[in-house]
C-alpha cells in the first residue's frame, strides 16, 4: 500500500471510529434523558413530611404505607360534580391498562379528600369502591393536624368558602381545589406531578392514555436512573 493510500486509509478509519463514538454518545444521552410528560419530573425525588391519615377502611395510613410500591394520588372531595369523578374514572382505565400490560404493576391509586368534615371514613367507604375496590380513599383522623404536613409537602391546594347564613343542610360552605396528579416512588417520595388538559372553555381533564403513557415512561426511566 502506497504512502498516500495508507494515509487515506488511516484517515477514513479515524473518521469511522469518531462517527461510532458520536452515535454511541448521542444514543447514551437519549437513553438517559428524562422522558417528556404532561407535567413535571422531580429528578431528585422530594421527601414527604411525616403524616398520619385514615383510609376508607378505617386503617392508618402513614409515610410507611407508601414504601415498597409506587402511588398515584388524586385529590378532591366526594360531592365534587365533575373533575373528581372523571379523574377517578380515568384512573380506573389506567389501572386496567397497567394490569393488562403486566408492566410495573406495583402501583396503588389514592384519593385524598380536602373536605374531611363531610368526607368521613364511612362516606369514603361507599364512594371509593364505586370506582375500584383496589383504590384507597384517604381522610383526616379526628382531632389531629398531621394531615397538614402531607398537604404542604405535595402542595395540595383547596379552599373552603362559607356560604350565606340562609344556606341549608351540610352545604354551608363550598369547596374548590387544584387539579393535579402526584406520582410517588417506592421510597415514598414525590417523583412527578401530572397536569391536566384544558379545553377552550377552561374545563380541565385527564386523558387515561396520557396518564398511562407518562406512568410507564417514568417507571422505565427511573428503573435505570434511580
Amino acid at each position: 500500500m502506497g504512502h498516500r493510500n495508507r494515509t487515506l486509509f488511516l484517515l477514513l478509519t479515524a473518521v469511522f471510529f469518531v462517527s461510532v463514538i458520536a452515535v454511541f454518545t448521542v444514543a447514551l444521552y437519549l437513553n438517559n434523558s428524562p422522558p417528556l410528560i404532561k407535567g413535571v419530573i422531580i429528578p431528585k425525588s422530594q421527601t414527604i413530611s411525616n403524616f398520619s391519615l385514615l383510609t376508607h377502611k378505617n386503617e392508618p395510613f402513614t409515610n410507611e404505607s407508601l414504601l415498597g410500591d409506587w402511588h398515584i394520588l388524586a385529590y378532591g372531595y366526594t360531592d365534587c360534580p365533575d373533575i373528581c369523578p372523571t379523574t377517578l374514572a380515568a384512573l380506573v382505565d389506567v389501572e386496567r391498562n397497567i394490569i393488562d400490560s403486566g408492566q410495573y404493576t406495583n402501583v396503588n391509586i389514592l384519593f385524598y379528600t380536602v373536605d374531611p368534615q363531610r368526607d368521613t371514613v364511612e362516606k369514603l367507604a361507599t364512594y371509593i369502591p364505586f370506582f375500584s375496590r383496589s383504590f384507597i380513599g384517604l381522610t383526616v383522623a379526628e382531632n389531629t393536624s398531621e394531615h397538614l404536613s402531607f398537604e404542604k409537602s405535595l402542595g395540595l391546594q383547596a379552599l373552603l368558602t362559607p356560604l350565606p347564613d340562609d344556606a341549608i343542610g351540610y352545604k354551608r360552605y363550598s369547596v374548590s381545589h387544584g387539579v393535579m396528579l402526584y406520582i410517588m416512588n417506592a421510597s415514598g417520595e414525590l417523583q412527578a406531578i401530572l397536569k391536566p388538559d384544558i379545553n377552550a372553555q377552561g374545563t380541565q381533564s385527564f386523558s387515561s392514555d396520557d396518564i398511562y403513557r407518562d406512568y410507564l415512561a417514568l417507571r422505565k426511566y427511573f428503573a435505570v436512573n434511580s
